[in-house]
């Protein structure tokens, strides 16, 4: 095998490394969101709803826009933590009113409703993160 070497000067090293090191910043802050991550929890309840609710509330970067839960109780206590939420008991009217307005959602319902949520909320909005505790698959016969 022929080997071949690669020299470079220390005036382009030293040029091309601080060409990066100005450049560097400059393109991290073009590709930073200018905006908060919006986000709706379904769930909020139960035994990790409203954990997972506080958890996403403590990010800086974060809004939830949306909470969604099938007892009351469970929405007026998430009520209390984010005032400014609109509220669903029904999470296929949360992704038909908010589609256009949430960049995420959080899934944290009973494990057998996990996939059919998170499978429509696909269909609802491409570009939709969704995060679950379990997807458990269902088979398609």
């Amino acid at each position: 095998m022929n080997s071949q070497t690669l020299s470079v000067s220390r005036r382009k090293f030293i040029q091309t490394a601080v060409t990066a090191a100005v450049a560097a910043p400059l393109l991290l802050e073009s590709c930073a969101p200018k905006t908060k991550l919006r986000h709706a929890c379904i769930g909020v309840g139960g035994m990790m709803g409203f954990n997972d609710l506080q958890n996403f509330v403590s990010h800086p970067d974060v809004e939830i826009v949306a909470i969604c839960d099938v007892d009351s109780n469970f929405l007026k206590k998430a009520l209390e933590l984010v005032p400014n939420a609109r509220t669903y008991i029904d999470w296929r009217e949360l992704f038909i009113k908010e589609a256009n307005n949430i960049d995420s959602i959080n899934v944290t319902v009973p494990d057998h409703n996990h996939f059919t949520i998170a499978y429509h909320s696909l269909g609802s909005r491409l570009k939709m993160a969704i995060f679950t505790q379990r997807l458990q698959k269902q088979e398609i016969l």
